[in-house]
């Protein structure tokens, strides 16, 4: 029984690296290492497998305890913050030593987390003490909490604005109360003042994707209701400090789940959550389509131009990062390691490498 149930599963892991899933391959084989109470029962084609299923990943940065939705890296390179589900703590990291150097305490499952353009402050989403949702700046230099702003409802991501005196703020709607909620904020930091500067039914999910505010500070991405109730698949440009809509494009699927700005700023790329659809590149100037990307085969999470605008990279559910060029469209491979879904990619500029976190807490 033992050796079908090997035979099998060396088939299994063969087709699942045909098909790029790496991960499953991986445990399929890993199952079949021998034990004390186990015989080994490998032979070459358990070795060859093992050996093309090899992760990409130069190191492991660390094992966390629990789910990794959300990380950010210092623009110098020198600093990492990663999220955790479940409440646990957000960590700070010095990326040299991989070291954790401080962690706050979370009282909320949050992935918004964003360092200042001077590297001075860490923004993310908690709640206060007496569960207010909220967005908490966290000084580097002084290492605690410096301020702070309370939200009517759970915060939907949020952006630094240029030079980052400010921060566009997304709240999602009120659960309980529906008059709540839905407004896309601009928080002075230097007045400590905050107005509403558009409505927007922003994506009510755990996977809803970023608010990303352009170098200039003039123009804010975000995704949200489109004219379908309760249908999160549309686009927003919003014109920064007016709120004004420049356009709407519906992405016609699931509700969005990652959104990512070329550095140029002139192209977003944005792809629906759930489904392996295309991603979709789309032009700042109108909304209109440039093109779409494919070749993942499950949900994409996370979004990435490097710094050349070159290439796209997606942090993705079939456990892998993917990799487009963005002048021809063509799909120019996978990036495996990760034996659960990819949640999170930040690019570590000093180093030209990314970091990834992953749904079993892992970080390369």
């Amino acid at each position: 029984a033992r050796r079908r149930a090997y035979a099998a599963d060396m088939n299994l892991a063969h087709q699942a690296i045909l098909q790029g899933d790496f991960g499953r391959a991986w445990s399929l084989l890993d199952r079949h290492r021998p034990t004390a109470e186990r015989s080994d029962l490998r032979g070459w084609e358990w070795r060859y497998l093992w050996q093309v299923c090899q992760s990409d990943a130069s190191f492991t940065f660390a094992q966390r305890p629990a789910f990794i939705p959300g990380m950010a890296i210092s623009n110098a390179g020198t600093h990492l913050a990663t999220a955790e589900t479940y409440r646990g703590p957000l960590a700070l990291w010095d990326v040299a030593t991989k070291e954790i150097i401080a962690e706050v305490a979370a009282m909320s499952t949050s992935k918004w987390l964003k360092f200042s353009p001077d590297d001075s402050l860490l923004a993310y989403a908690n709640v206060h003490a007496d569960g207010t949702p909220g967005v908490f700046l966290w000084s580097m230099h002084a290492q605690k909490i410096v301020q702070s702003l309370r939200l009517q409802s759970p915060c939907g991501g949020f952006d630094f604005g240029e030079a980052g005196n400010s921060l566009v703020v997304a709240e999602q709607d009120d659960p309980i109360d529906p008059s709540k909620g839905n407004r896309l904020l601009l928080w002075d930091l230097q007045q400590d003042t905050a107005s509403e500067i558009a409505s927007i039914s922003f994506v009510p999910s755990f996977h809803a994707p970023p608010v990303i505010v352009s170098q200039d500070g003039t123009f804010a991405i975000c995704g949200g209701e489109g004219k379908e109730e309760a249908l999160f698949d549309t686009l927003y440009l919003v014109e920064v400090p007016s709120g004004r809509i420049r356009w709407s494009r519906e992405l016609q699927g699931e509700e969005v789940s990652a959104i990512a700005l070329s550095p140029d700023g002139t192209t977003i790329a944005a792809v629906n959550a759930y489904t392996p659809s295309p991603v979709q590149l789309i032009s700042v100037t109108d909304g209109s389509e440039l093109g779409r990307l494919s070749g993942h085969r499950s949900w994409i999470s996370t979004l990435l131009f490097e710094p050349s605008g070159h290439r796209l990279f997606a942090a993705s559910a079939d456990r892998a990062i993917h990799v487009w060029d963005l002048a021809s469209g063509d799909h120019l491979g996978r990036m495996h390691g990760h034996q659960q879904e990819v949640w999170s990619l930040v690019y570590a500029q000093n180093s030209d490498r990314f970091l990834s976190g992953a749904k079993d807490g892992e970080i390369l």
